[in-house]
Order: structure tokens, then sequence, then C-alpha cells
């Protein structure tokens, strides 16, 4: 049983492979938390090169490393300088 067993963790910027939104998400993840990690929904051929070489695919890739640890997790492509995108992240 995790720490965070039963509890839900929004992760905003959780996009970036070398970002600590990611790390964040998979973090909470090993300790249990179901996870929601936001972020732009950035197009493939805009990330850096270093992503497109590894495929990449933003909070999607971030979402399969959280499954790959064991917790829950809904992927919301949210702007969190736009307050109607924050108050439907929020709403769901």
């Amino acid at each position: 049983m995790g720490e965070l067993d039963g509890k839900v963790a929004i992760v905003t910027g959780a996009g970036r492979l070398h970002g600590i939104g990611r790390a964040t998400a998979v973090a909470l993840a090993k300790l249990g938390a179901d996870i929601v990690p936001t972020g732009t929904g950035r197009n493939q051929s805009s990330l850096p090169e270093d992503e497109k070489d590894v495929g990449w695919k933003d909070i999607e890739s971030t979402a399969e490393q959280v499954t790959a640890a064991g917790s829950k997790c809904l992927t919301v492509v949210t702007d969190i300088t736009n307050s109607k995108d924050v108050q439907r992240l929020v709403d769901r």
C-alpha cells in the first residue's frame, strides 16, 4: 500500500520528457496516487529533437509512464494561463 493510495494529483506541465512535471507525475504515481497530467498538447513536429528521437508524445507519454508505475491516469490538454481551461480541468 502506497502513501498516496486513494489520492489524485493534478500535475501541470507534465508533457516534457526532461521536465519537472513529468518527473513529479511519475514519482507521485510510484507513491500510489492516481495522476492527471496536463500539458498544452504540443504537436509532435514542434517537439525538441531529443523528444522526437525517442518518439515522445507529450502528456500521452507521461501517462504511459504513470500507468507503468501502477497508477490510473487521465490526460487533459490544458493551458493554465487560460482561466476557462483551468475551470474545465477542475470541473472534470
